[in-house]
Formats: structure tokens, C-alpha cells, sequence
């Protein structure tokens, strides 16, 4: 006599879990909120954004420091500026001038800003020393290393010759 095979019971089909899966969403969401909420935090309290103190008093002048500049275009002056660092973070500056026909100007009270791009509280005014033959010099102490910016104004019995340059000291 032949058996038959015996049927194989239906089992039913196992349930999904896949109720999980909207709150992986609700997750990864949280966690960019949260990121981008820390971001602006640190963003709002940290940098202003303002690099100058009275922009709007700067824009006004502009037009002057405009006539300025063609003024001292005018006088067809050149000028070099050289900064030499020793190993004691003593800086030597040495500025020279010359006319339009490549003469040295003497007689030239010179002047200087130092002070550092990115970080405050560390300018100092500096005053040249003639040398003769239209090199003016001045040593300077730097507390740090790093890019400076110089903004050196020279007065020639009434007319400035303005220069501005950045320097590095290693």
C-alpha cells in the first residue's frame, strides 16, 4: 500500500518588525537638529563679524582717503619697506624713500602701527630714526610670531606718503 507523503503543516509567515524603521528617521533627525542648534550657539557667541569699529564713519571718509591716495600718486615718491627679525624677537624695520627722480628724502618724521591681523591687544606705535640718505629705521620688540601688519605714515614738511604692508616674523 502507498503512504502518502505527509503535508507539510502551514506555518504561518513571521511578523515584521520593521516598526523600528520610522524611528531610525526620528533619530537621524535629532541628531542634526542637535548639531545645528550647537553650531549656531557657538557661531552667535563666539566672532562678531565686525572688523571695524565705525564702518560707517570709515565709508564717509572713503572719498577723502581716495584724494589721498591720488595726492600721493602725484608725487611720484617710491618707498620700500624691510623687516629683518634676530633670534632675541627683536625686529629691525628699515624704511626707505625716494623721489620722484630717485633722490633720498631726508627730513621725514615717520611713523608706524604694528599690529596683528587676526588677534588683538598687540599693536604698538613705533617712531623712526633717520639713517641718512632716506632710510629711516626702527627696532621693535614683537611678542609673537607670525603675519603683522605695518601702517607707516611719513610727514615731508606737510606731505604724507602713507604705506601699508604686511610682514612675518618667524
Amino acid at each position: 500500500m502507498m503512504t502518502m507523503p505527509a503535508v507539510a503543516e502551514d506555518k504561518p509567515a513571521p511578523q515584521r518588525t520593521s516598526r523600528w524603521i520610522p524611528w531610525i528617521f526620528v533619530g537621524l533627525f535629532g541628531v542634526v537638529l542637535i548639531a545645528n542648534g550647537t553650531m549656531i550657539t557657538v557661531a552667535l557667541s563666539t566672532f562678531t563679524g565686525m572688523e571695524t569699529t565705525s564702518p560707517y564713519k570709515k565709508g564717509i571718509d572713503y572719498n577723502k582717503r581716495l584724494a589721498a591716495a591720488a595726492q600721493q600718486e602725484s608725487l611720484g615718491w617710491t618707498a620700500s619697506l624691510d623687516a629683518e627679525s634676530d633670534h632675541a624677537a627683536s625686529t629691525n624695520v628699515i624704511f626707505e624713500l625716494h623721489d620722484q627722480k630717485g633722490n633720498p628724502i631726508t627730513g621725514a618724521d615717520v611713523q608706524a602701527r604694528l599690529d596683528r591681523p587676526l588677534q588683538q591687544g598687540f599693536d604698538q606705535l613705533i617712531t623712526f630714526k633717520e639713517l641718512g640718505s632716506g632710510r629711516y629705521a626702527a627696532s621693535v620688540t614683537l611678542p609673537l610670531k607670525g603675519q603683522w601688519k605695518i601702517q607707516l605714515t611719513a610727514d615731508v614738511r606737510g606731505r604724507l606718503y602713507q604705506l601699508t604692508e604686511r610682514i612675518r616674523v618667524r
